[in-house]
């Protein structure tokens, strides 16, 4: 008998927990959104098919000037056999204008439940929806952007809905050193990883004392384009204007995490130097428990 009343009040219990959950937290407008920190943290949602409800979920972020994101929605199982598609538009701080900074959009958001039924292979497709962002702020200077992800063209049948995962990803990379003077130059290598084109922006910048010292560039930051699985190299003095002296090193891009891989060797004529690996702000990437009302 009481084996029988525990399972009886367990579920209670949970029905109770998901209906404070649902209310505390309906992220269906911009003055609902929940806050998705852009550090990997990925949290789960569900969007039903035009006019079932909620058609829409937002999202608040705060990112950060002088870095690159990427935003990724996946897609996951539907209700319907239709195949799944969803929607990301990112928009200001007022959450109805477009926003200040560089927006990349990858358009194919197949589920990947359906794309493994597929016999084609679409050039950008990248297990999901990925817009890319580069805030306009200035370095270090916060942005803020709201994200809306709704079912895409109506290829949900009515009634029916998404589940999907989202999260924001920052795809800055960093060197520690490079080294450029009369004797000594330093070649920045880059490789795109990926299956699409990926621009980005080198940035050189000075070195400062142990204690004391301002951000500053060296020279002038050059803009890449490079083509799937390709590499190019930048020189810091005779491309980027940074003739004398070392610091660190930046990289910004519109791919995705991982699409870039880059070192940066300071070398003199007679081939004596040094190399340092460019890398990225990693944190393991962790599933949110569904207490946002967001579905699982």
């Amino acid at each position: 008998m009481p084996l029988k009343r525990l399972w009886t009040v367990v579920p209670v219990l949970g029905a109770l927990a998901l209906t404070a959950s649902l209310a505390l937290a309906d992220n269906t407008t911009a003055a609902t959104a929940i806050f998705l920190p852009a550090d990997g943290t990925t949290m789960g949602g569900y969007v039903f098919a035009t006019g079932g409800s909620p058609a829409e979920r937002w999202y608040l972020a705060r990112l950060v000037g002088g870095h690159s994101y990427s935003i990724e929605v996946a897609a996951d199982n539907n209700s319907s056999t239709r195949s799944v598609y969803v929607d990301t538009v990112i928009f200001g701080n007022d959450a109805t204008s477009s926003p200040l900074g560089t927006v990349t959009t990858t358009d194919n958001s197949r589920s990947p439940y359906a794309y493994g039924q597929s016999s084609t292979l679409n050039a950008s497709f990248a297990g999901g929806h990925r817009v890319t962002y580069i805030p306009a702020a200035a370095a270090n200077a916060q942005e803020v952007i709201f994200i809306r992800v709704k079912d895409c063209c109506a290829y949900l049948t009515s009634g029916s809905y998404s589940y999907f995962r989202i999260s924001i990803l920052d795809t800055t990379q960093f060197a520690t050193w490079f080294f450029t003077n009369a004797q000594y130059e330093a070649f920045t290598q880059i490789q795109n990883t990926s299956n699409a084109t990926v621009t980005g922006t080198l940035t050189h910048y000075a070195k400062v004392a142990i204690t004391s010292g301002v951000t500053t560039v060296c020279g002038s930051p050059v803009n890449f384009s490079i083509p799937p699985f390709s590499s190019t190299f930048i020189q810091a003095s005779a491309n980027a204007g940074c003739t004398s002296g070392g610091g660190g090193a930046k990289i910004t891009h519109n791919g995705p995490q991982g699409a870039i891989h880059a070192n940066v060797t300071s070398v003199n004529v007679v081939g004596t130097g040094l190399t340092h690996s460019f890398n990225i702000l990693y944190k393991p990437i962790v599933e949110t428990p569904a207490v946002t009302g967001q579905g699982y």
